[in-house]
């Protein structure tokens, strides 16, 4: 289980291991399914667990979003066919182990944005980054939004075009 807040890299935490499990274990089916409280994600909470094959990895983003006797029911379906479980959520869950806590501090949001800043060919990384990071802009996001690094790149990424016109 991988736990953390909201915005905080869970799922791209399992994306990549996603990716990683693909290449180590080509032989292993892995399902991939994401839980979001939007009002079509939320009709869609209905896990078809017949898909699943034996002996198969399930990654569930969101888990804490499907409702208990969905829960029961998953835990059952993936003990009798043997199939291994990594879910996220805000909260540890019993009956899974914690393999990781996500979190995002000030060094690990300064990583963040740098790496962002060369994916986007930013032509001078060494001084934009602490211009950015320097700003009122980049601290009022960061109170408001706390640990929730996402928000405050969106925040951040609206005030950067909007001074680059």
């Amino acid at each position: 289980m991988i736990v953390g807040p909201h915005g905080t890299g869970k799922s791209t935490l399992l994306d990549a291991l996603q990716k990683d499990f693909l290449t180590r274990f080509p032989d292993i089916p892995v399902m991939h399914q994401r839980f979001s409280r939007t009002p079509d994600s939320v009709r869609g909470h209905r896990v078809s667990t017949s898909a699943w094959p034996r002996d198969s990895i399930v990654i569930l983003d969101g888990y804490e979003q499907v409702s208990l006797w969905s829960r029961w029911w998953i835990q059952g379906v993936s003990w009798q066919k043997r199939i291994r479980l990594l879910v996220t959520a805000h909260q540890p869950l019993r009956s899974f182990d914690l393999l990781w806590r996500t979190s995002v501090d000030k060094q690990s949001a300064e990583w963040i944005v740098k790496h962002m800043l060369q994916l986007s060919n930013e032509e001078d990384v060494e001084a934009t980054l602490p211009l950015l990071l320097s700003s009122k802009e980049w601290s009022d996001s960061r109170a408001r939004h706390g640990e929730n690094i996402r928000e405050t790149l969106f925040d951040m990424y609206d005030w950067w075009h909007s001074r680059k016109r």
